[in-house]
């Protein structure tokens, strides 16, 4: 339904990318992973304005960076310097495209692709009962009137780490 629009966002964001060099300037350097988006989030935001989309940007540390208001979509960008993208305590869906932005390696060029988070949970129905267990061990320790930290002086709060692999996937270029 969305495919002319997100094919024509992923042309124009490598396009501005290549023509900006923005792929060697955002990759990350001593570890500093806010440096980097500050830089590459400019970027993505001018495609989407000379895209003629209407969005919402998400305050620091939320899902759904982007969120387009007609027609809805919602991104989230990650870039990656290797072939993983971390996608922190959020899980993939189908209501949120990734715009993967890879820097480049010694066997990928550098490109951004914009997919669909369906796409990273398909074949992996194991993250339902992953989630269901992670929930058990929130309401066990983490949250409700019964939990066990409730009156310690060391808290806690359990959050998965999601990361998808982006070479299970034919989206990297050689």
């Amino acid at each position: 339904m969305y495919n002319n629009l997100i094919k024509s966002l992923e042309i124009a964001l490598n396009s501005k990318f290549n023509q900006k060099n923005v792929f060697k300037k955002c990759k990350t350097i001593k570890g500093k992973t806010q440096s980097a988006e500050h830089i590459y989030m400019d970027y993505v935001k001018q495609v989407f304005y000379e895209q003629s989309l209407n969005f919402d940007e998400a305050s620091s540390q939320s899902p759904k960076d982007i969120r387009v208001i007609e027609p809805k979509l919602n991104f989230e960008v990650k870039k990656t310097d290797k072939t993983t993208i971390i996608l922190n305590d959020t899980c993939p869906s189908s209501d949120v495209y990734y715009i993967y932005i890879i820097t480049g390696t010694k066997k990928f060029k550098p490109h951004i692709k914009i997919i669909n988070g369906q796409e990273f949970i398909n074949e992996n129905q194991w993250y339902k009962d992953y989630i269901n267990e992670v929930d058990k061990l929130r309401d066990i320790y983490c949250r409700g009137l019964n939990k066990k930290c409730k009156n310690t002086p060391l808290k806690c709060y359990l959050r998965p780490t999601w990361s998808v692999d982006l070479t299970h996937f034919n989206l990297l270029k050689n």
